[in-house]
């Protein structure tokens, strides 16, 4: 099957042919090797460009907060590799069993979706 896939794009690919493969992973072609990961996307608020993240310059008029817009971002988790057809878990699947939709708090590389996630986990409102 990598003959197949170096000749073919992800989306042409049947996920339900990959044997083992975990439900709701993603795909990712580099060359001739063919990727797994869980992809989590999110909104986070940044400073508009041009602008620092939390400084007054930009803003406009003096005492004036800087302007901010809303996006989204998206992070992911590799899991593994397609070979010979199959799932080929990587050290991170084996050891920390996860599960799409589901991501450990300190996976996060945005740090406001970390507190978010802890938070959530720990019971505690939302920051406003």
């Amino acid at each position: 099957m990598d003959e197949q896939i170096s000749k073919t794009t992800v989306k042409n690919i049947d996920k339900s042919s990959i044997e083992g493969l975990p439900e709701g992973a993603f795909l990712q072609r580099n060359g001739a090797h063919l990727y797994v990961y869980f992809k989590f996307s999110f909104m986070e608020k940044v400073a508009e460009e041009g602008e620092e993240k939390g400084s007054e310059e930009g803003a406009g008029e003096p005492g004036e907060k800087p302007r901010v817009k809303t996006v989204e971002k998206t992070e992911r988790d590799y899991i593994g590799k397609v070979i010979d057809g199959k799932f080929v878990p990587n050290a991170y699947y084996l050891r920390e069993k996860p599960v799409a939709g589901q991501r450990p708090d300190w996976r996060w590389k945005s740090m406001a979706q970390r507190v978010k996630s802890l938070r959530e986990r720990n019971g505690l409102p939302p920051e406003e």
